[in-house]
Order: C-alpha cells, then sequence, then structure tokens
C-alpha cells in the first residue's frame, strides 16, 4: 500500500488483513499517515479520513474511539454530511438526546430543501422538548421552522402550547394570528374568539379584541358553532 496508494485494492486488502488479525490501529494509522501527507483540501485526505473513522466505528469497542473518530473528520471538514449523519446514528443508538439535538441541527444547516431542513430541525425541537425538558430551546427552534414554512401546523401547534403554559401572551397572540392565516372554517373562527379573549384579557387591548371576535361572526353561525355564540357574548360584556 505505501508503494502503490493510489491503488485501492492495496487499502481493501490491508482492511481486511487488519480485521483478520485484529491489528486494528496499525490500520488505522497507516491511513491516517496518507492522509496527513496529502493536501488539506484533497477530497482524497477527506475520503481517508471518513474511511478511518468508518473503520473504527465497525471495530472499535470504546463507544469514545468511534465519535473522536468522527469528530477528527468534522476537525478538518465541518459541513462533512457523512461524518455528521454517523454522528447522528451513534448518538441515536446510545440515546444521547443532547447530543442529537445538536448535531441534527447542523445537519439542517447544511440541507438545501426547506422542507428537509424544517423536518429535522422539528426533530431536535421534540428532543428538547420531550427528552430533556427545554421547552424555551423548544420553542426558539419551533421560531426557526415557522420563518422557513410560514403557516407550518407543527411549529405553531407546539409554540400554541409552549408560549400557552409559559403564558408568553404577546408571543401567543402572534402564533394564534398566523394560524388564523392559515386555517378556515370553524377551526379558525375558535382560533379568532381565542384571541380576541387574550387581547381582552390579557393584553388589555379591547380594540383588537372586538376585531378579533367580529371576524369570528364574520363566518356565520352555522360555520362558526360554538364561537359564534362565544363572540357574541364576548362582544356584549365588551360595550
Amino acid at each position: 500500500y505505501e508503494a502503490d496508494p493510489q491503488t485501492v485494492a492495496n487499502l481493501d486488502a490491508l482492511e481486511r488483513l487488519a480485521k483478520t488479525t485484529e491489528e486494528t490501529e496499525t490500520f488505522v494509522d497507516v491511513v491516517r499517515a496518507r492522509a496527513e501527507a496529502l493536501p488539506y483540501v484533497s477530497s482524497e485526505r477527506h475520503e481517508l479520513r471518513v474511511r478511518a473513522a468508518e473503520f473504527v466505528s465497525t471495530t472499535a469497542r470504546d463507544r469514545t474511539r468511534v465519535v473522536a473518530a468522527w469528530r477528527a473528520v468534522l476537525d478538518e471538514k465541518p459541513d462533512s454530511r457523512r461524518a455528521l449523519e454517523a454522528l447522528e446514528q451513534h448518538y441515536m443508538r446510545q440515546g444521547d438526546a443532547r447530543a442529537l439535538v445538536d448535531v441534527g441541527r447542523q445537519i439542517a444547516g447544511l440541507v438545501e430543501d426547506v422542507g428537509e431542513r424544517a423536518a429535522k430541525l422539528c426533530a431536535a425541537a421534540v428532543l428538547l422538548d420531550e427528552r430533556l425538558g427545554d421547552r424555551a430551546g423548544a420553542a426558539r427552534i419551533y421560531e426557526q421552522v415557522r420563518m422557513l414554512l410560514p403557516g407550518d401546523g407543527r411549529a405553531l401547534g407546539r409554540l400554541d402550547a409552549i408560549y400557552s403554559e409559559a403564558r408568553s401572551y404577546e408571543a401567543l397572540a402572534r402564533v394564534l394570528r398566523e394560524r388564523i392565516a392559515h386555517t378556515t372554517g370553524r377551526e379558525r373562527a375558535l382560533l379568532c374568539l381565542r384571541v380576541g379573549q387574550l387581547e381582552l384579557g390579557s393584553l388589555h387591548d379591547p380594540r383588537a379584541a372586538l376585531v378579533s371576535f367580529s371576524e369570528a361572526l364574520g363566518a356565520g353561525a352555522d360555520v362558526a358553532g360554538g364561537a359564534y355564540d362565544g363572540s357574541i357574548h364576548a362582544i356584549g360584556e365588551l360595550i
């Protein structure tokens, strides 16, 4: 291999021999030494780094060595999706929620497709919310999703719940108005009633509340259902 490193078959043979003889460290050292000899920006250097990390992943019993191997790849190429996705799979097997959030957000930053990026961010937010109890952190990520995909039901629904529990009334009103803008029928009328009650009670803005109650009435009694009667009652009390 040292005489002819360009021939892939030589490296394949060396890897098979290392697995058979359990000389795993020797193989990793040889591959890393070859990588070090190549220009820093060389694609071949990156491929060798990845190959060494993959070999460690399949042979090392010490999980910290696996993480260190992939981190070494990222030290040289922070945007390596292969390294990030390998770490994601590793952390998933280990059940390391905090590390999964971090690597998931890094992957999301590299994804070009908006829908895929939003899905990655939502997965990170769910971990923060449900596994780590960090609802403020989850809200920040859901806000990112909201900016990527205005009207996204997943993000708006969770922000509604988080801000309601936290009594963040201005943020909640903003989320409810966005939900109204992307909803129709009875659900829209109920949201108009909710935001009107919020504006009247917690935000002390009766004029805005009157507009919201009027929007609920605009759907008509047949469509709005209970929201229609609720808005009439609220307007009566307001007057």
